[in-house]
């Protein structure tokens, strides 16, 4: 395995000395930075910036998000106790159709309130086209160096500041000890119930609410970049990164949020980002497992 494979797959095994971080640091930079306005015209062909949803939307939205990403652990934690605490990678599987089925009613629910006349008009987020997702697959593929040049760069800069790295838990726990079973639930977990249970909570209500109540109809540029800047923020900072062996991660994830946001924004529906987002950890999983089996 090179060098530069191994760092990308575990971090914490990378030596990298002084020269290595400034040649990364040359490279990666611009090309995240260049690379990135590219995908921004590429999004702009997708559609017209427009993700905002009611305030109704929002306030109904909040908690369902919350009942998106934490209902499916409180009912296995509540079912089966101590062992899913001990061991919740063994209920992966479990986890994500749980998690999978929850994100569906609560789009469901967001989709018609209960106190809505029958003649209200259908979301725009829950739209599909074909167009759209085709388009969105493209982007996917041409994000994926950024993506891995966000994170060499992540690691370079951890290392020059002496900061610790360890590969990510999540990641290390359901790749650890592969069987049939284990691999079939996490890809259930983290390549169909995560994704669409993180789009329907960071992108379509966070942002989309907070692009509502800030930028407003007239969509001020202040308000709109308001809305992409707590929303990337919130959605990096669920990720682990109040832990410092897990800082390094915060350029990719920062990458990876705004190129979902900008696909968010521009179809104005959830489906092309959650699709970019289940190629995206689809990837980073089946790489994750080769590594195991190295």
């Amino acid at each position: 395995m090179s060098d530069a494979l191994q760092t990308l797959l575990d971090p914490a095994q990378a030596q990298m000395s002084a020269g290595v971080q400034a040649a990364i640091l040359a490279v990666c930079l611009p090309a995240v930075i260049f690379g990135l306005l590219g995908i921004r015209r590429l999004a702009g062909r997708l559609g017209s910036p427009g993700g905002a949803i009611s305030t109704e939307n929002f306030l109904l939205g909040v908690p369902l998000a919350l009942a998106a990403l934490m209902l499916a652990d409180l009912v296995l934690v509540i079912s089966i106790g101590s062992a899913y605490s001990q061991n919740r990678t063994q209920y992966a599987l479990a986890y994500g159709a749980l998690q999978l089925v929850t994100t569906l009613g609560c789009l469901v629910l967001l989709t018609r309130h209960p106190w809505e006349g029958r003649q209200a008009p259908p979301r725009p987020f829950m739209h599909v086209q074909a167009r759209q997702l085709g388009g969105t697959s493209l982007i996917w593929a041409l994000g994926v160096p950024l993506i891995v040049a966000a994170m060499l760069l992540g690691v370079a800069a951890a290392r020059a500041l002496g900061l610790p790295v360890e590969r990510q838990h999540v990641l290390t726990n359901l790749t650890s000890h592969p069987t049939p079973a284990s691999i079939a639930g996490a890809y259930m977990m983290a390549v169909v119930g995560v994704p669409l249970a993180e789009e329907f909570a960071f992108r379509l209500v966070l942002f989309g609410g907070l692009r509502g109540l800030l930028a407003g109809r007239e969509s001020n540029r202040a308000g709109v970049a308001l809305a992409y800047g707590l929303s990337i923020a919130i959605f990096v900072g669920a990720h682990g990164m109040w832990q410092m062996e897990q800082l390094y991660l915060a350029l990719p994830l920062v990458t990876l949020s705004i190129m979902l946001t900008w696909v968010y924004d521009a179809t104005k529906s959830i489906w092309p980002s959650t699709l970019f987002h289940m190629l995206h950890n689809g990837l980073v999983l089946t790489l994750q497992f080769s590594l195991a089996d190295a």
